[in-house]
């Protein structure tokens, strides 16, 4: 795991998952490298439910 620039990953097989923060938006950016598009595509898919479910605990947390 690299923290210098976000949160970048290398998991099994070489694949990387890279999340940062926007330089220009309030937004964060998600990249992603696999062996083909279908894995690069199964492994983006799968961080944004990550992603997705973590933002909506924090909002449960805001509204208490």
């Amino acid at each position: 795991m690299d923290c210098m620039d976000g949160v970048r990953l290398t998991l099994h097989g070489g694949r990387i998952l890279h999340i940062r923060p926007s330089g220009n938006a309030p937004e964060l950016r998600c990249y992603v490298e696999a062996e083909d598009r279908g894995t690069a595509e199964h492994l983006l898919s799968q961080a944004l439910a990550v992603l997705n479910n973590w933002a909506e605990e924090c909002a449960k947390i805001d509204r208490i």
